[in-house]
């Protein structure tokens, strides 16, 4: 039998107010600490269950945050079309498992896209998700993962059931 999936490294790229941040887990655990209003919920809320489940309205427990990605993604920012990367990897004795979501909002037609993606590459180890100092669009991403799935916005329960079967 295989040992169980542990949460190794998390991280964010360009999204709500936070630039490129790899969280790293310490034995599967981790500690957040700061004042009230610092982000640590907002953390969280982006990577679990978010990247698990493939799905927006679970992003708080009262499933109240409708619109949240767009928000996260147009506040605050005079990028017409931003893209972010929402990423978590598990370790195991079989190897490396990253999880994760490219997030692109369009100010001019209000909207957001979303994909998502599995693969055994860890990033910043064996792949980057920017290039010149910018987040890798859907298709360039695809390119460097080859033949590691992505799944296009309306796959997400594709995405979800490879995640559960993995």
């Amino acid at each position: 039998m295989s040992e169980r999936w542990t949460l190794k490294r998390a991280g964010i790229l360009n999204v709500y107010q936070y630039g490129d941040e790899t969280i790293h887990f310490a034995g599967g655990r981790l500690l957040l600490r700061g004042v009230n209003g610092s982000g640590k919920s907002t953390a969280m809320n982006m990577l679990l269950p978010y990247l698990l489940d493939g799905d927006a309205r679970k992003i708080d427990a009262a499933g109240e945050q409708a619109g949240v990605l767009k928000s996260w993604m147009l506040a605050g920012r005079e990028d017409p079309q931003p893209i972010g990367y929402l990423w978590i990897e598990f370790e195991s004795g079989e190897g490396h498992l990253t999880c994760g979501s490219g997030i692109k909002a369009n100010r001019a037609s209000d909207s957001v896209t979303t994909w998502w993606w599995l693969t055994s590459k860890r990033v910043g180890i064996d792949f980057s998700l920017v290039e010149d100092n910018r987040p890798l669009s859907y298709d360039v991403l695809k390119a460097v993962l080859g033949s590691d799935p992505v799944y296009k916005q309306d796959q997400r329960v594709a995405y979800r059931d490879e995640v559960r079967r993995r």
